[in-house]
């Protein structure tokens, strides 16, 4: 009885080390594909940048009077999606609130990080711009997901 206890207990665990492992796993492909398609859809010379951006955090009270608060720099990849002479719509990715977040604004908006959607759990962000290359390393936990991606463009530039 002792036996196949122990073997039952070994097989959990190992089936709960595996079911782990899987997720990472499967974190791992998602960063890479979500940071890849997002890098593709907008890999145009000056595009891509790298930008210590201050957040703000926005509340109101029952009167609807808003108070405007700071939440710090937060390192952001910022890809421009569209822009013309009149608005410029870019995309921020960042880590905030133990998240990977994404928010699509116009660039003349405030940066309000906690009104972004959340990708993945995430608790920081390294990013930088080297030789062609977006070297992203993302870190949840014990787990980290590095990542190069070769842009497709040179135009690429680091904003601080």
């Amino acid at each position: 009885m002792k036996t196949l206890r122990s073997h039952t207990i070994s097989g959990v665990f190992a089936y709960k080390s595996s079911g782990e492992r899987s997720d990472a796993n499967n974190t791992s492909r998602i960063l890479a594909s979500y940071a890849r398609s997002r890098l593709r859809s907008c890999d145009e010379a000056g595009s891509v940048a790298i930008e210590d951006v201050p957040g703000v955090i926005v509340t109101q009270d029952d009167d609807g009077n808003e108070t405007v608060g700071e939440a710090g720099e937060i390192r952001c990849l910022t890809l421009t999606v569209y822009a013309d002479e009149e608005e410029t719509v870019i995309d921020r990715i960042y880590v905030y609130g133990g998240k990977l977040m994404e928010r699509m604004v116009d660039a003349s908006e405030p940066f309000e990080p906690e009104r972004g959607i959340a990708i993945c759990d995430a608790d920081a962000m390294d990013c930088r711009i080297e030789d062609g290359l977006v070297r992203l390393e993302i870190a949840s936990g014990d787990e980290k997901v590095n990542l190069e991606i070769a842009l497709r463009c040179a135009g690429a530039e680091v904003v601080m």
